[in-house]
């Protein structure tokens, strides 16, 4: 998708619909209590491994940028990232802020119909063509923003190559993390086989799920014990397994412990679509015209 952006929507893709309510039937089905388990049961998680500078949207945005200032003509880019000579509609604006010391230009993208903020003030890589919007331009930190203002991820960039995990938030809080393979002191790389997968976050930072594939994921409440795991190794006869936390909850209980399910596979839900609109809850379709209207000059 356009400017310096997340990377995880195709750019040609459409915009996908608005979150809504409806769900997807949850796998354990809704009269809850399944076929016997054929995993162990998986251990519960300790509480949240990662710190409140990660876990909160406006501590993780923190990058002081020490540049000194400088007038430079604005760029621009159409909504897939590529210059163009003029403004379009549903672009980007680049504007050079500065330099640092080493040189290095810094600076800040915006979207073109708002002009609002797309970036915060960022630095590129030295010798870097400030009319390049993709991240591998990109020395530093990135923090991304909604048309609205909210902080909607965040990544670290060094030479041009991501450093850090992609972390997407939401209303405020890590909400979704995409795990940079083989990171030294990855907290969760010890804690589950699907860790290398996407990830989920209840809003107190535990957990929510670790995600392979959409047959392939564990699902953890609030406070970090496992409600429901299931894992499928794809072949001609797929074998599937799973542990359900249904089984073993005592009869007087599966009730509460059947709404904890589902509460959490409606967040899960959730996420799901908030990643599938690339980090955006509620994104605007484009039309044909202004499509047409965004093609490069």
């Amino acid at each position: 998708q356009g400017g310096v952006s997340p990377h995880t929507a195709e750019s040609n893709s459409e915009p996908a619909p608005a979150i809504t309510a409806e769900l997807p039937p949850p796998p354990w089905g809704r009269d809850g209590v399944g076929a016997a388990d054929d995993l162990a049961a998986p251990a519960e998680l300790p509480a949240p491994l990662l710190p409140e500078t990660i876990l909160d949207a406006a501590q993780a945005a923190a990058n002081p940028i020490d540049y000194t200032p400088l007038t430079y003509p604005d760029y621009y880019a159409d909504r897939y990232g590529l210059p163009t000579r003029r403004a379009v509609s549903g672009g980007y604006i680049r504007k050079i802020l500065g330099k640092t010391a080493d040189g290095r230009l810094v600076v800040q993208d915006y979207y073109q119909d708002s002009g609002t903020p797309q970036t915060a003030p960022l630095t590129l890589k030295k010798d870097a063509d400030p009319a390049d919007f993709s991240p591998t331009a990109v020395d530093g930190k990135i923090v991304w923003y909604r048309p609205d203002g909210s902080i909607r991820a965040i990544q670290q960039y060094r030479d041009g190559a991501a450093v850090s995990p992609l972390n997407y938030y939401h209303e405020g809080r890590l909400a979704i993390q995409e795990p940079l393979p083989g990171q030294p002191g990855d907290p969760y790389q010890q804690l589950s086989e699907l860790a290398d997968g996407i990830r989920y976050y209840h809003k107190n930072g535990q957990i929510l799920a670790f995600d392979r594939n959409p047959f392939t994921y564990a699902l953890y409440d609030d406070q970090g014990k496992p409600l429901y795991i299931q894992i499928t190794h794809l072949s001609h006869s797929p074998d599937s397994y799973h542990w359900n936390t249904l089984n073993t909850t005592p009869a007087d209980q599966q009730e509460a412990r059947r709404q904890t399910l589902d509460a959490a596979w409606a967040r899960k839900t959730m996420l799901e679509q908030l990643l599938r609109n690339n980090g955006d809850p509620n994104p605007a379709p484009q039309t044909d015209a202004a499509q047409k209207e965004a093609a490069p000059a």
